[in-house]
């Protein structure tokens, strides 16, 4: 008997490990933290190699600009799971933003079997078209350019939108 109720115990044990923190919202929530935290190698933990080097340009900027807001709460609205994507909103709430925070989403997708906070290249591209009809270069500008969108994005919504009335 205390042989089924050990086995039993480590089974438990290894099956509550393996499920916990690896869903889209905790991921997303451990991303959101780090980023409010300006923590960007931990948030480098929870992302895909396209987000990587968005934090990495982010972790390069000049730290002057980026505002903390304190006591902020990330607050996981909804999760949309449709097989190996899943999109996370959410809140950001804080005692310095004044009034309700406005909703905003992250993409995740699963990578070896993990959640991963992903930069979408396709919806950046729809939120920032190369505006430049005849553009013979290879789009690496307006990539860059998307990339920057993007990162800006994050930094209002996650670091600097304190700066909201």
């Amino acid at each position: 008997m205390k042989k089924i109720f050990l086995i039993l115990t480590v089974f438990l044990a290894l099956l509550t490990a393996s499920c916990s923190g690896d869903s889209p919202k905790s991921v997303a929530e451990k991303f959101l933290t780090a980023m409010e935290n300006q923590n960007f190698e931990e948030a480098k933990k929870y992302s895909d190699d396209s987000m990587k080097q968005l934090l990495t340009m982010l972790d390069d900027m000049p730290k002057e600009n980026n505002k903390k807001a304190e006591n902020a709460k990330v607050k996981v609205t909804k999760v949309e799971k449709e097989g190996d994507k899943a999109k996370v909103f959410y809140i950001i709430e804080s005692s310095e933003i004044e009034g309700e925070s406005k909703e905003q989403s992250i993409d995740l997708k699963k990578i070896d079997g993990k959640w991963k906070v992903s930069f979408n290249k396709e919806d950046a591209n729809k939120e920032a078209p190369n505006t430049e009809p005849n553009s013979m270069d290879s789009g690496n500008e307006a990539t860059d350019e998307n990339m920057g969108t993007e990162l800006e994005n994050i930094e209002s919504g996650v670091v600097s939108e304190t700066t909201e009335q």
